[in-house]
């Protein structure tokens, strides 16, 4: 697949982007001048999950004016409704935990609510799904629970090894029974262990609208969100959104994290390439502030850009560019090398876990080794 390079609309993007998050001025940006370049950019900020963040900017412009009536209204909207969506999502994430916590269970609020709430603007985030942490053993009870209270009996499979999604109230929620399955075994297992250890540690707490939530440590946090980030990444795409995230909580916990101790779990996980690739990024093209806990590598600087190329070419493509047909061995193919091409696609970006990740999707008998001996070994 051919890569396309960061186009004029992509950097005023980037621009834009950066200025509101950051709350830096934004008059010396330079806006669209014709209908079609305001449409390109407001098609690209919707499917980037930052149209909010991209309206703001605009329509504090000093030449605010000058964007035309029609985009200037459909800005004006899409802020209401997400700022009326965030409250909605808040006071959902506060009736859950409160009846969850009343039957002795005791949540933990992943992602979502509580990384909006990072943002200098928290109702500029688009808002998700809800996801909510029990440990083993709670977390059949939660399901019960949401089983009883649930709007409607969805045809897709609603549980996983992960979590069980339903819907609740128009929202989907989803009960994690673990927070991530790694493609690597001996790293998967790795994982599992750190999770128990982070249980058993005092929790991170924030109020969500008056309302204490649990969630988790910080070093867990960041590095869970960041390699949850990768993991979709390499999967089947991202937004812009998602890198957002991870920057926001890095600035966030800038002095709360070791740095050496940040550097353990990358290092334990194989994943320092992949850190110093985001660092550029969310210094370079999106504005962070260096801290000590970032890890800047230029001499991955053309990584970093053909990661954002990607992002921009491929961003939630849940396809993985298939074509549909209606022959289940056609289809089987096809899926084969659309996988496949996506490795290619990511392998000098990603390295051995887009390998792993693609062994594990096969079933591979190689992987089927690799996670009979990750049984066997002590960590």
């Amino acid at each position: 697949m051919k890569i396309s390079k960061l186009t004029s609309e992509k950097l005023l993007l980037l621009d834009l982007l950066k200025a509101q998050i950051w709350q830096e001025p934004v008059d010396d940006i330079v806006l669209p001048l014709r209908l079609d370049d305001w449409n390109r950019l407001m098609d690209l900020a919707y499917t980037q999950l930052v149209v909010c963040f991209i309206s703001k900017a605009c329509l504090r412009h000093k030449d605010a004016d000058s964007i035309p009536h029609d985009i200037a209204e459909e800005m004006k909207a899409i802020l209401a409704e997400n700022a009326r969506i965030h409250e909605e999502h808040n006071k959902l994430v506060v009736e859950l935990f409160d009846i969850f916590k009343s039957k002795g269970l005791s949540p933990i609020l992943m992602k979502g609510q509580s990384l909006a709430k990072l943002y200098p603007e928290p109702e500029l985030r688009q808002c998700g799904d809800i996801d909510i942490y029990f440990s083993s053993d709670e977390y059949e009870s939660a399901k019960v629970y949401m089983m009883s209270v649930e709007d409607e009996i969805s045809k897709r499979k609603k549980e996983s090894f992960l979590h069980f999604n339903s819907m609740y109230k128009g929202v989907t929620v989803a009960l994690h029974r673990q927070f991530s399955n790694r493609a690597n075994p001996i790293e998967n297992k790795r994982f599992q262990k750190w999770t128990l250890e982070m249980l058993s540690e005092k929790q991170e707490k924030i109020m969500i609208s008056n309302y204490e939530v649990r969630v988790p440590t910080p070093l867990f946090n960041l590095f869970f969100v960041f390699r949850h980030m990768w993991h979709h990444f390499e999967e089947s795409g991202i937004s812009l959104r998602q890198l957002c995230d991870v920057m926001m909580l890095t600035h966030h916990y800038r002095d709360k994290i070791q740095e050496s101790d940040l550097q353990v779990k990358l290092s334990n996980y194989d994943a320092v390439g992949h850190w110093q690739i985001v660092s550029n990024i969310f210094v370079d093209f999106l504005g962070m502030p260096n801290n000590r806990i970032v890890c800047c590598d230029k001499s991955k600087m053309n990584k970093s850009q053909r990661m954002l190329q990607i992002l921009f070419d491929t961003t939630f493509n849940t396809g993985y560019f298939r074509p549909k047909t209606d022959k289940k061995w056609k289809h089987r193919i096809d899926l084969h090398k659309s996988r496949f091409r996506r490795l290619m696609l990511l392998l000098p970006i990603a390295g051995c876990s887009s390998v792993w990740r693609y062994l594990r999707w096969t079933n591979s008998f190689p992987y089927r080794i690799a996670l009979s001996l990750a049984g066997k070994v002590e960590l």
